[in-house]
């Protein structure tokens, strides 16, 4: 009997006889393709992390000009990037190896969903996110992109097996990467305390595991926060660094950095008066970036907040051609807003249907996802710092269209055979 099936009896059977096959050839794929066709690069930033490392590594101190001390950036990413110098002399293989972390936070997902969906759903749903969201363009660069997706990832899949088996290893595991992952990028250092009090609040989770959770997090990050506070003499809990913020409270700035790029924002006037010739955004500068940032916040606060919604829409940028499309032809922005919706429509959706038998499953990701973006949204509206949120709601979203199309297969089966007899 013909069946209703939107991958095929082929790939049913590529998924039953080889799963491992399938997996590996797509990792093959996708990780020595942009090694051979993508030309590794550095940028503005990566070029501030390379200056980090190699100073931690021969000075033994987080110093950008070799003498002052420094909380411009966190330290995690320039640790990870110092460990590549110290074992092999240069930054060569880090391009694969993030290559590599981002292939399997993907698998970790996929992983994560084994029990929602049929392997061959989830080989198609890895296959899916490494195409909507190229490795090449995230692992092929000098950035924090990989090493905090996959921090990220590992860190709710913990977190997910917690709430399942009640592991008290999970549970220190979760707390451990969750921290982590804001030594590289500081948007989650809140975000174990705000999964901890949701899930407390929610009954998920007991006193003491959450007091464990909070404990280790804060254990953690208390020894940088106490570096820059002894150093600075102010609050500084792993990074300073206001200049997106301000980008997207400004007009000029915004249209500039938007529609063309993000070294646009060297050429404008600001720049020079803020940060001035210094190649690392200092504390003064900091300090002059927020200040401005919060004028023009109380002068226009709805056009911030229409900045920063057009702004998400990039993430989008991540699908191919897709950058050239809207830098070129604004009208696409609409085109871009229905997409948006109908995605995180589907991604709500398929989180609701998923509750009902993996609540387990849906808490992590719904936590992190509403944390994420809400702590982003007002402060760094960013396509690439949304790329882990679009990871996890392209899962739940998943989940939605699959159940979708049983849906319509178990209604298509009872006409037919209603037909029939």
């Amino acid at each position: 009997m013909w069946r209703v099936d939107i991958f095929g009896r082929w790939l049913k059977q590529l998924g039953r006889s080889g799963p491992g096959l399938v997996l590996f050839g797509l990792l093959l794929v996708q990780v020595l393709i942009p090694l051979i066709a993508e030309q590794p690069s550095v940028g503005y930033d990566g070029e501030q992390y390379l200056v980090y490392a190699k100073n931690i590594l021969d000075l033994h101190r987080f110093t950008f000009d070799g003498a002052t001390p420094s909380s411009g950036r966190p330290p995690g990413y320039p640790v990870f990037l110092m460990a590549f110098l110290f074992l092999f002399g240069g930054v060569s293989l880090v391009y694969p190896f993030q290559l590599v972390l981002l292939f399997v936070s993907y698998l970790a997902v996929a992983w994560t969903l084994r029990e929602a969906l049929p392997l061959w759903w989830r080989i198609a749903l890895v296959a899916l996110l490494v195409g909507c969201q190229p490795i090449n363009k995230l692992g092929m660069t000098i950035q924090t992109e990989a090493l905090f997706i996959f921090l990220a990832a590992s860190g709710l899949l913990f977190l997910c097996r917690f709430l399942r088996r009640s592991s008290l290893l999970d549970l220190i595991v979760f707390s451990i990467l969750a921290t982590l992952s804001a030594y590289v990028r500081p948007v989650t250092m809140l975000f174990a305390f705000f999964a901890t009090a949701a899930l407390l609040f929610a009954r998920r989770i007991r006193l003491g595991n959450a007091l464990i959770i909070i404990l280790i997090s804060a254990g953690l990050i208390a020894p940088w926060t106490y570096r820059n506070w002894r150093t600075f003499g102010k609050s500084i809990p792993l990074a300073s660094n206001y200049g997106s913020i301000y980008y997207m409270t400004d007009q000029q700035a915004f249209t500039a950095i938007m529609f063309r790029g993000a070294s646009a924002s060297h050429a404008l006037v600001d720049y020079d008066e803020i940060v001035g010739q210094d190649f690392e955004l200092d504390l003064p500068a900091n300090d002059r970036y927020l200040t401005r940032a919060k004028e023009n916040i109380a002068k226009d606060p709805l056009g911030f907040i229409k900045r920063c919604s057009l702004k998400t829409l990039f993430v989008w940028s991540y699908l191919p051609l897709t950058r050239t499309w809207l830098e070129e032809h604004r009208a696409l922005f609409f085109l871009g807003v229905a997409v948006q919706w109908s995605f995180l429509s589907s991604a709500v959706w398929g989180a609701f249907l998923l509750r009902r038998k993996f609540p387990w499953l849906v808490w992590p990701g719904a936590l992190f996802a509403v944390y994420h973006v809400f702590a982003l949204f007002p402060f760094y509206a960013e396509s690439r710092f949304l790329v882990p949120v679009y990871i996890v709601l392209t899962g739940f979203s998943a989940y939605a269209v699959y159940t979708l199309v049983q849906s319509i297969e178990r209604r298509f089966f009872s006409a037919q055979r209603a037909t029939n007899s």
